[in-house]
C-alpha cells in the first residue's frame, strides 16, 4: 500500500474553511424530532422546512447531530497498487469521512484508492471520456481529469447556493463538457460551461413544482447538442409531498413532473437516485425500497411496467448508476440495521423484473468491501460511463 499526500488546492481550501469533513453544515438550530424508521419534514432551511438526504429516520439525525469526522488529513491518497482487469471501475462517496473511495468494478471486492476529503456528495463520470466530478461538502465540486488515476482536480467550482449550505447531490455532464448540479436542498439547478475552471460563474434554473432538488441526469444525444438535450430532476414537491421525476426545459425551465413515485409524507416515496444510460433508458430509485426501469421513451412518463423491491430497512439505496455494460445497475447502499451503520455499493442485475424483489447481486458479484471508517455513501458513479 502506497500512502501519498496531495496538497490541497488553495481555491478549495478557501471556499470550506474548516475541513473536509464538516457534514454538519447542513444543520438547523431547530431541533430535530423524527419517528424511527420514516423521515419527516422537519428542517429548516432558508426559512423553508425540507426533508433530510436520507428516508431513514436513524440517518438523518445522525446526519444533522454527528461531530466533525478526521481520520487522514484532506488530500491524503491512499493507493493499494492493485490492477483491474477490465479496467472498470466503481467509485463510492462517503458523507460522514468526505472520502472518495475507488473499487475495481469486476472483483468489487478489491479497494483500488481512497482519496481523503474529495467527496461527500453526488459523484458522475462523463459519458464515454475520463473526466470524473465529485461533489464536496462546502457546497464544491472537484472535477478530475482521468478518472482511473485520481490525484489533484485540475478545477474546483463552487455552487451559487454554496455560502447558503447547499451541496452537489446530483451531478451529470451534458454533451460539451458541461456539468449540471443540485443545489441540495433547494430548488435551484447550476450549469457550468466548459471549459470548467476554478471560480468560473455557473448559470442558475430555478424549479418551481420540484422545491427540494435532489439528482438530475441529461440525456444530449448524437441528435439532442446544446440546450436541445434533456435534464431531468428528481425531488420532493415541498407543497404536496410528491417525490417527483420531472423534465426541465432548457436553458431556463420550467419544470414538468413526468412520474410521481410515492409521497413522504404517506411513507410511500424519497428521492433515491435518477440514472440514463447510451439506449436512453431511464432509472429511478425511490429510497423507500423500489427501484423504477422508466423505459426509454422520452420523455419517460408511460406507464411504468418494470420495478423491483430491495429491502428498505435496514437498507437504504441512497444513489445508483449503470455499470460499464449495462447489464447491472450499482447502488450506494447504507445498511443501518445494527449499533453502527455499514455502508457499500450493491449492483443489482438488468433488467429488472416486472415487480417483486430486485436480483442481487448483478454480474459483477458484490457487494464491495465495506471499509473502515466510512459509514454513509452517498454518492456513486462507473468508469466506463456508457450514459447521456
Amino acid at each position: 500500500m502506497r500512502l501519498l499526500k496531495v496538497a490541497a488546492p488553495l481555491a478549495c481550501a478557501a471556499l470550506i474553511g474548516v475541513g473536509a469533513y464538516a457534514v454538519t453544515s447542513q444543520a438547523s438550530s431547530a431541533s430535530v424530532s423524527r419517528p424511527v424508521v420514516h423521515s419527516m419534514r422537519t428542517v429548516h432551511h432558508m426559512g423553508r422546512i425540507v426533508a433530510g438526504p436520507f428516508a431513514s429516520a436513524r440517518l438523518n439525525d445522525e446526519f444533522y447531530h454527528r461531530p466533525v469526522v478526521r481520520i487522514l488529513p484532506q488530500g491524503t491518497v491512499i493507493s493499494h497498487d492493485v490492477t483491474c482487469t477490465p479496467k472498470a471501475y466503481t467509485y463510492a462517496s462517503d458523507n460522514t469521512t468526505g472520502d472518495l473511495d475507488q473499487f475495481c468494478e469486476d472483483t468489487p471486492n478489491t479497494l483500488v484508492k481512497t482519496l481523503t476529503g474529495a467527496a461527500g456528495w453526488g459523484l458522475a463520470v462523463q459519458p464515454g471520456k475520463k473526466q470524473l466530478a465529485a461533489g464536496k461538502t462546502g457546497g464544491t465540486i472537484s472535477v478530475y481529469k482521468n478518472a482511473t488515476s485520481l490525484t489533484t482536480p485540475y478545477a474546483v467550482l463552487t455552487l451559487s447556493g454554496a455560502s447558503s449550505g447547499d451541496n452537489a447531490y446530483g451531478i451529470c455532464w451534458d454533451d460539451v463538457g458541461g456539468i449540471y448540479a443540485t443545489n441540495w436542498p433547494s430548488n435551484v439547478i447550476n450549469y457550468f460551461a466548459p471549459p470548467l475552471k476554478t471560480g468560473e460563474t455557473p448559470t442558475s434554473i430555478t424549479t418551481t413544482t420540484v422545491t427540494e432538488d435532489y439528482y438530475v441526469a441529461c440525456d444530449f444525444d448524437k441528435s439532442e447538442t446544446g440546450n436541445k438535450g434533456y435534464l431531468m430532476v428528481y425531488g420532493l414537491n415541498g407543497s404536496t409531498g410528491d417525490s417527483d421525476v420531472a423534465q426541465v426545459t432548457l436553458p431556463s425551465g420550467p419544470d414538468t413532473v413526468v412520474q410521481t413515485l410515492g409521497n413522504i409524507n404517506q411513507g410511500t416515496g424519497f428521492p433515491g437516485g435518477l440514472t440514463i444510460n447510451k439506449k436512453d433508458e431511464l432509472l429511478a430509485n425511490n429510497q423507500y425500497g423500489t427501484l423504477y426501469d422508466l423505459g426509454k421513451k422520452e420523455p419517460w412518463n408511460a406507464k411504468i411496467t418494470h420495478s423491483c423491491t430491495w429491502g428498505f430497512n435496514p437498507n437504504d439505496f441512497t444513489n445508483i448508476s449503470w455499470d460499464n455494460t449495462l447489464k447491472e445497475v450499482w447502488a450506494s447502499n447504507i445498511n443501518f440495521g445494527g449499533t453502527h451503520t455499514v455502508t457499500y455499493l450493491q449492483s443489482v442485475a438488468y433488467p429488472l423484473p416486472t415487480s417483486g424483489a430486485c436480483v442481487t447481486p448483478g454480474e459483477s458479484g458484490g457487494p464491495t468491501t465495506a471499509i473502515s471508517g466510512e459509514s454513509s455513501y452517498l454518492g456513486v458513479a462507473v468508469y466506463k460511463n456508457l450514459g447521456e
